[in-house]
């Protein structure tokens, strides 16, 4: 709140001293004052109601705001203050003189709510520091591993624990001046900060078979600077930039307790967090005009990513087990570099033709270090092994040609073609042709309309590795496999009379994985929308939006051991009982409808919008079942037909009335409902238990989002000067 504050003394300070020299200058003043009372009533604590917001636990709310602008002959200053209790806030000064310079101000606070009220055995939310009480630990360790008496105490602890809340508080601050007096130079600079605390879940493990969930701890602070000079000449255009951006982590890793040790290792879990870093850049581009109505275009940027902190231990467990790390502190370089051209012409009225290149290096110049590591805290040192680093080259050159073939209408044809070397990547290279034709019209004033079709071809020397290689024999990266890819795209927009427009769009997406035996195998989209707005007369106007999409994925894998079957040997048909398919789809329906009513003119006015959406998705699965003896899994896998659906319901009505020109009162009431059925929900709990009781591995704080039903009353009013 003391940001909020003093932010918004130096606001008004400054719009205070600019007064004096506004009324010199013949200005005249306007702004305006706003104020609502909000009551909410239902699940208003519920982390996904609040998702966005940094706190809302309260049935009452609030929101206050004023703007005030001054604007004379050749200055003009705006200040915009929004208070949004019981925490989140924006404050804005934008304050100018034409042809001379520009300063806006920026800071809002805001949140981000991941669960509220869930139990944990830790203390120290928000910190580096996480730890269980030793009564409660001796308790567990005591029941026995894996026995039932174990899950009991474990049960028993979390009913007992205590409740916190992981979220983010975000402070963010941003600025800028630009000097324009200097024409046809000018010069600007930017500066961003923004500040965010709080926690997050997190996954901690000891080991396969004991994993758990806890609280990250979050404490950034993140700086942005840029300063950009620009010619603008009659023939040339010139601009230089540096940015500066530098990651400051407060807590460089977290520690936690063992719930299922005190006494014996490991006892203790370290993991490290995002490391502080910084990035400069620098960026030049240069632009001229050519004849046949012709422009060049030459940028380059020179970019450095640097991360120099300290490095952690192999093991915080028993001595013995301590080994230093490869060396004192990470001493990560990444360098990149990047050169491009693009040339535009109109050599006649009816004929656009582009030509670009694009030449993109990323170099990672950390010393390559060979280390050595553990597997588990139990286990002996492994390796010695070396860190590879993937460094990529990345060429393009493209093209893009469109003719207009008859009144406003345009036929138009682009190619592109991209090589990419990788250094220590899954694949050396890739090589990627892109073609695209579209057309576009006009011709008639109600009726417009686009298409266009791509195909693209991505071919990689893809090997096909062995053991050694650490990847799995015909298993392919869908990032870097051979691909092929379809996408289509049409829209159009109707316009039959000045009441009624009509936007239809659709697109379709197809990608092919030709030689991918195992993995991503192929994906497709389909993607329908159809939206009106239509004034029906002066007192009524309605709109509405239908959308449909479906997505779908399909990919292969492998079960095996080395006494059933060889992985290493080319994978037969489908019905190898070794492998299993997964058809994974998703249908999301939308519908939106609203109204505006003007019931007295310019005094009363009635909106309602409504919105419904729902997602359904669906995992099935394909297996065939070998002869006993040949088939370590001989059954058909369950199908999953209730993967992520939720249904979202927002409705929200609103009458104003104008009691002058001046004044306006409003009252407003939202429903909102969000719901969600998946398979992960069944049977959760916070002590996971296998068939026989005992302990299943996992010990989490049950933070997925709950479903909510929220009712918000609103009455607010505006004054305007």
């Amino acid at each position: 709140m003391k940001i909020f504050t003093t932010i918004a003394c130096l606001c008004l300070l400054a719009a205070v001293t600019a007064a004096p020299v506004m009324a010199e200058d013949g200005s005249n003043l306007s702004g305006y004052v706003t104020g609502e009372v909000q009551y909410f009533s239902g699940d208003i604590d519920n982390a996904k109601f609040n998702e966005y917001r940094y706190n809302r636990e309260s049935h009452w709310g609030g929101l206050a705001g004023a703007g005030l602008l001054m604007q004379g002959d050749t200055d003009q200053y705006r200040l915009d203050l929004e208070y949004l209790s019981p925490e989140d806030a924006n404050v804005g000064l934008k304050a100018m003189r034409y042809g001379v310079y520009k300063l806006e101000i920026d800071y809002k606070r805001f949140g981000h709510t991941f669960a509220t009220g869930v139990k944990s055995l830790y203390t120290g939310n928000g910190t580096g520091t996480l730890r269980i009480d030793d009564a409660t630990q001796a308790a567990i360790e005591a029941a026995g591993a894996d026995t039932l008496a174990e899950v009991t105490e474990m049960q028993a602890a979390v009913a007992a624990a205590g409740e916190i809340d992981l979220r983010l508080r975000r402070d963010r601050f941003n600025s800028t001046f630009e000097l324009a007096k200097l024409s046809p130079i000018s010069v600007k600079v930017d500066f961003g900060y923004e500040k965010r605390k709080g926690s997050r879940p997190y996954g901690g493990n000891f080991g396969f078979s004991n994993a758990l969930e806890i609280p990250e701890p979050i404490d950034y602070n993140t700086y942005n600077t840029r300063l950009d000079v620009e010619y603008a000449g009659k023939w040339l255009y010139a601009d230089a930039s540096y940015f500066h951006s530098t990651f400051d982590n407060q807590i460089q890793s977290v520690l936690y307790d063992n719930p299922r040790r005190l006494t014996t290792f490991p006892f203790e879990g370290r993991n490290a967090l995002p490391p502080s870093n910084s990035y400069d850049a620098v960026t030049v581009t240069l632009a001229t005009e050519l004849p046949l109505h012709s422009r060049l275009t030459l940028t380059g940027n020179h970019g450095w990513m640097r991360q120099d902190e300290k490095l952690l231990d192999l093991s915080i467990n028993p001595s013995a087990l301590a080994v230093a790390p490869p060396r004192e502190t990470a001493d990560a370089k990444v360098d990149t570099a990047l050169y491009e051209a693009t040339l535009t012409s109109h050599p006649t009225d009816k004929l656009h033709v582009k030509a670009s290149g694009r030449y993109y290096k990323r170099e990672n110049n950390t010393p390559v270090q060979t280390f050595q590591y553990y597997r588990a805290d139990s286990s002996t040192l492994s390796g010695p092994a070396t860190l590879t680093y993937v460094d990529w080259i990345s060429r393009t050159l493209g093209g893009e040609a469109a003719y207009e073939i008859f009144s406003r209408t345009n036929l138009g044809f682009e190619y592109e073609y991209e090589s990419e070397t990788y250094k220590n990547g899954s694949s050396p290279t890739e090589r990627m042709n892109t073609f695209k034709v579209f057309a576009d019209s006009r011709a008639m004033d109600w009726l417009t309309g686009r298409v266009s079709f791509e195909y693209s071809n991505r071919n990689s020397k893809y090997p096909d590795y062995i053991l050694a290689n650490a990847e799995l024999p015909w298993m392919r990266k869908f990032y870097a496999a051979d691909r092929d890819r379809y996408q289509a795209r049409a829209m159009s927009m109707i316009m039959p009379t000045d009441d009624l427009s009509m936007t239809l769009e659709y697109v379709f997406n197809y990608n092919k994985y030709p030689n991918s035996d195992f993995g991503l195998r192929d994906g497709r989209d389909h993607i329908a929308t159809a939206d009106m707005d239509y004034t029906i007369n002066d007192m009524l106007s309605v709109h509405s939006l239908l959308g449909y999409e479906n997505h779908r994925t399909n990919q292969r894998s492998r079960y095996w051991t080395t006494t059933v079957s060889n992985p290493y040997t080319p994978p037969s048909l489908i019905d190898d009982p070794s492998n299993w398919s997964l058809n994974l789809t998703d249908n999301v329906y939308t519908v939106s409808m609203g109204a505006k009513a003007r019931i007295i003119p310019d005094k009363l006015t009635f909106d309602v919008d409504g919105l419904y959406t729902i997602v359904d998705g669906d995992a099935d699965f394909e297996s065939a079942v070998g002869a006993a003896g040949t088939d370590n899994n001989r059954f058909i896998p369950d199908d999953y037909n209730n993967i992520d659906e939720t249904e979202l319901w927002k409705i929200s009505a609103r009458l104003g009335y104008n009691v002058t020109k001046a004044f306006n009162v409003a009252l407003g009431y939202s429903y909102e409902a969000w719901s969600i059925d998946d398979y992960l929900y069944d049977g959760v709990t916070e002590v996971a238990t296998n068939a026989g009781g005992t302990y299943n591995g996992l010990l989490d704080m049950n933070t997925l989002y709950k479903d909510y039903i929220v009712h918000t009353v609103t009455l607010g009013a505006t004054y305007m000067f």
